[in-house]
Order: C-alpha cells, then structure tokens, then sequence
C-alpha cells in the first residue's frame, strides 16, 4: 500500500503535531523531575565536562587530550560552554535535550511505517508508545548522542525509501548524508554500520521499484554522490581544523585504530586484514615490584593479559549467574538475563521474514519498498547490538541499545504484518514485543545507571561545587563530598594538578582542578608494560598536589584493582604522598596529598584534618561494588 495521504481535513488528533507536542512534554515533565539528581563517579559526566572544559581552553584533540570518542562528541559541549561557562548541569539538560529528540524521530519513523503500511488507525498510537518507551529508558546519561545516532540514521534511511519523486529522495539522501556525516564524528563503529546500510539500501532500492532500469541506476548513482557530499559537508570544518593546529595524523589514525578494533572481534579477521600480532609473550606485563612496606599494601593479584579488547569485555549473564545469585538481586539478574537474549528471539524471525517478503515482491513484480524498509530498521536496531552483547553486556549498554531497538522491531513489525497471507506470525511477533516491553519496563526503570528517575531514589540534599556541579545527593554523600571539596580547595590552588585513578574525573570538575593525564581513563587491559613507570615519571615530573586512588574492581576482576595492576604506582604515591583519608564506604576514595619536599617518606608531614574519617592502618581496602 502506497503512503499517499488525502488532503480532507482530518480532527487534531489524527495528525502527528499535536501527539508529538505531548510527546515533548512528557519528556519536560520526566527529565526535569531528576536532571539535578545525582553525580556518579563511574559514568562518563566528569569526563564529558572535564574534557569539553579542555577543548573550550585551546587543548588540541587527539594530541594533548585524549577525547576517547570523536571530536564531533565534544565539540557541540566546547559550544555550550562558550555559552553558559562549563557547567556539569547545563550538560546534563544538553543530554536530555538530545533524549527526547531521539524520542520524537522515534515516533516519526515508527509512525512512517505503520502509514506506509496502510495502519492508520495504528500509526499514531503505538509511534507514541515507542516515544514514551525512548523517553522512560533514554540510555546512559551523557551518552545520549549514541541512541540519538542510532534513530537519526534509522529515520533518515525510511525516509529515503519511502520518498516519492526525485526531489523528495535528493533532499531525504543529503539529510541522511549530512546525519550520517555526523554520526561518523562521534562514533566510528556506528558510522560505519549505517555507512553499510546506506550502501545496501541504496544497490536494492534498485530492485522492486517502478521506472527504468537506467532510471533506478542513475538515481542509485546520485544517492551514493549526494550521501557522500553530505559526509563531506559534516568533515570539511574539521579537517581543516585538523591541519590548522596538526593533529591531522592522529584524527584519521583514530578510524582505523577503530576498524581494527572491530576487527578483532571477529575471530580470524583481524590476522587477515591486519599484520599479526605480537605474541603472549612480547605482550606480558613486566614484573610487578614490591610495594613499598606500609599498613595498606595489598596482595597482588595474578596479572591478567593486556592489550586486546577481550581483556575489556564483561561476561554476558547466564543461568549460572541466576541460580548462583542471592534473594536480593535474584530477579534483578533473571531480568538482565532474560533480556540478553530476547532481542535475538525478536530480531532473527523479522530477518527471515523480510527476506522472504522481499524476495517474493520481486517475483510478483510487487513494490519491494516495505519489506526493504523492514529489514533496514531491524539493520538500524542491530547497529547499537555488537556493543552490548559482544563488549559489555550489562544494563546500562542495554538500555543504550534500547532507542534503536525499538524503534526497529516496532516499524518492523507493522510493514512485516501488512498483507501477510498468515497473520499468525506478525501475532507471535506482537505479543512477545508487548511482553519484552513490559518486562523492560520492570527491569530497566529502577536502574539509575540506565539514564531513569531512579536516579532521584533519597536524593534530596543539595551539594554545591565548581564547574556548576549542584546537584541533589543522599545526605552521607553530600557530607563526604563537602570534605572532600574542603580538602581540594586547602590543599591545592588552582593552578595544580589533580589526578584521581583509575577514572574519576568529578573529582576534577566539582573541584575544578586540571589534570595532566591526556587519557583520564585508564584499567589493567589498556595498560601496556610500561604505563606504571611512564607514570611515576609524569607524578615526579608534575607534582600534582592531589591524588585520589579507589579500590574499583574497574573490569570485574580481582587483577583489574588499581592496587594489583598498578602496584608500581600506587606504592610510589603511597610513599611520597599523605593519606588524608579514605572516603564512601563502597568506593574507598583515598585521598593522598603532597608530602613536603624534604619530609620523611615514612612520617606524615601534617596530622589529617580534624573532620576528614582518619584511615584504618589495620584493615586491608574494602572491595569496591562492580560498576556498570
């Protein structure tokens, strides 16, 4: 059935503005209710400020900082700051901002194919369910631009197909371009994937649509031109900025770094494209030494493999882990459990099914378009996949995934079901998508690590710090905060340095204190050999004031605390540093200060300051709760 609409006038709430206005309120409503509550020093909001802040002062990219994602993540942040001054909040709303448009080219695209479909009376109804979806699970905070990437491209690509005309393809090709020109500058995974399901949509679209075969041939040529001019549009300012201030090696060198990286995980594929890879042995880490002597030195342990992305993967939940898991978190790990592996009993029946339904149109000389845009919103869904299932598979990931999943599956559906001779599968397919969404809904909303309202769960105490850090905390948080800032704020100046391992840049932003660290992330699998005595070189070359060290277990293992892999470096701060005082029960913060030059490395040069919990020269570190 075509997309045609009529032009009689239709009551209000047959159109989509007015359900896309409620969708935008509803968003206001949600994300205003808890866009203050909350700071996590595991997620990725310090960073973002931290290094927004970096790009905003005349740091270049890639050479002086390493972003861990692609300019394009912070560029649009450097803007903002120019605008409001750095500011944790201000980001924080940015992020939203960039949830709930995801939430509306989620309605529009699902609404788009239930049209097409000839669901009318569908169409608007279940597009504004799957915003509401989009909205209540956004994803990680301050990671909004990769579910937004993923629905953008997704909308951009039906669009496409369902264009009619010459003029609304050409303009429908360069938006997607110019989106997918985008999505390359924040993310090179994803922009490769959607790169891939342009390329296919634009060979099939030749396949099942009405003209000349010279005709679809020219205006399959044409898409390819007009995505690449919008890919160059997007890339141009930076490029030239890139060979303005010379990190120009560095900015293509990270695109290939990356499809490396992608191709390691594919077995076998890597050895192929790529020369070989040093052995186990050229890789081994060196010998760790002896800590220095001290109440807190730790048991190391073994050491684990580095430099290969298995090494930073977390283990997908099985059925071992529910049995084995306590009455506590019992469904809380059933729920993870089950919803690893729903989408794929979802996802690879709507493959086949396209399949079949595309091959058959081009047999009856049928308009391929529908089954072809079935098979592109499942490609889009699949996109955000790898990330989750293959690299970390837990439910902060997963709710990232869930944007483009649902929009996906949703559309899908609807363009499958449409004059299916068996309706019974599109039914099958119905009830198992609404008992996913419910148990979704169960599982993913009390999460706060998933972007939700949880996060305002006994956060009712204001705490007030640097770089627009006000937010809402429990009390006992706030209270270790506060002394915490007091400390930085007695014990350094703002010219100093602070460096927290293995990766807690808040302390940076709330205390607004530089680091020197060009990469503020740091854990046992992306630690080479010499990382421990490159950075006892750059401590004794740059005296930074404070450092703080937490006992995080960073990737689930005993071998990934801070203290076992980087046992060189933390004996070398324990010796040359004070410990003023280990803060949070579940991370345990310790917090070394700068020992005056000249002082007794095993004598404190000042008694800990009155209000700060004195450290327990007894007790072995407490382990840190895994973080997700």
């Amino acid at each position: 059935m075509n997309d045609h609409s009529d032009h009689a006038p239709r009551p209000f709430w047959l159109l989509r503005w007015p359900w896309i206005l409620l969708l935008l309120v509803v968003a206001a409503v949600y994300y205003g209710s808890y866009y203050r509550h909350g700071i996590n020093f595991r997620d990725e909001g310090g960073t973002l400020t931290l290094l927004g802040q970096r790009v905003l002062n005349g740091e270049v990219p890639f050479r002086d900082v390493d972003l861990g994602y692609n300019v394009g993540w912070f560029l649009p942040i450097a803007a903002l700051f120019k605008v409001t001054g750095v500011d944790f909040v201000a980001l924080r709303i940015f992020m939203f901002v960039l949830s709930a448009l995801a939430a509306v080219l989620g309605f529009l695209t699902v609404e788009r194919a239930f049209r097409h479909a000839g669901h009318r009376g569908l169409a608007l109804p279940l597009a504004f369910v799957t915003g509401l979806l989009l909205i209540a699970v956004p994803g990680m905070t301050f990671k909004n631009y990769n579910p937004l990437a993923a629905v953008a491209n997704t909308w951009a690509l039906i669009g496409f197909i369902f264009a009619r005309g010459v003029r609304e393809s050409c303009w429908r090709t360069l938006v997607g371009g110019l989106i997918l020109g985008a999505t390359w500058l924040v993310r090179i995974d994803l922009g490769t994937f959607f790169t891939l399901l342009w390329v296919g949509t634009l060979v099939f679209r030749m396949f099942g649509q009405p003209g000349a075969v010279g005709e679809r041939l020219a205006a399959s040529v044409l898409g390819f031109l007009i995505v690449a001019v919008g890919i160059g549009v997007m890339h141009a300012p930076v490029l030239w900025d890139a060979h303005r201030r010379d990190y120009w090696p560095q900015f293509t060198g990270a695109y290939f770094n990356q499809w490396r990286k992608m191709a390691d995980q594919v077995p076998g594929l890597s050895s192929i494209l790529y020369a070989p890879k040093p052995t186990a042995a050229q890789v081994a880490p060196a010998k760790l030494e002896a800590p220095a002597p001290g109440p807190t030195t730790a048991v190391a342990a073994p050491a684990q493999k580095k430099g290969t992305w298995k090494d930073e993967t977390l283990s997908r939940t099985s059925w071992r882990d529910v049995k084995g898991a306590n009455e506590k978190n019992r469904n809380e790990v059933l729920g993870l459990f089950l919803l690893t592996y729903l989408p794929l009993l979802i996802i690879l029946p709507l493959i086949a099914w396209g399949v079949i339904r595309w091959f058959r149109a081009l047999i009856t000389m049928e308009d391929s378009s529908g089954p072809l845009a079935a098979l592109v919103l499942v490609g889009g869904a699949l996109t955000m996949f790898p990330q989750f299932f293959l690299w970390r598979p837990d439910a902060p990931h997963l709710s990232e995934f869930g944007p483009g999943y649902w929009t996906g599956v949703i559309g899908a559906t609807g363009l499958l079901a449409a004059g299916a001779s068996r309706r019974i599968f599109g039914q099958i397919l119905a009830g198992l998508l609404f008992l996913h969404a419910g148990l979704w809904a169960w599982r993913m909303l009390p999460d706060r690590w998933c972007g939700t309202i949880a996060a305002r769960e006994n956060r009712k105490t204001l705490f007030e710090g640097e770089n627009g850090v006000r937010v809402f905390e429990q009390k006992k948080t706030v209270a270790w905060m506060n002394d915490v800032l007091r400390l930085i704020r007695e014990r350094s100046g703002p010219n100093d340095y602070l460096v927290a391992y293995p990766y807690h840049p808040s302390f940076n932003v709330l205390g607004n204190r530089r680091t020197y660290e060009k990469k503020v992330y740091i854990d046992d699998a992306q630690a080479g050999p010499q990382w421990g005595k490159e950075a006892i070189k750059r401590i004794e070359k740059n005296q930074p004031a404070i450092i703080i060290v937490s006992d995080w277990d960073i990737n689930g293992t005993e071998a990934s605390r801070f203290r076992n892999w980087a046992n060189d470096v933390y004996a070398h701060i324990k010796q040359n540093y004070e410990l003023l005082g280990t803060f949070d029960e579940k991370e345990k913060f310790e917090f070394f200060v700068r020992k005056p030059i000249g002082a007794s490395p095993d004598v404190p040069a000042a008694p800990p300051a009155p209000s700060v919990p004195p450290a327990n020269p007894g007790a072995a570190p407490a382990p840190a709760v895994p973080g997700n």
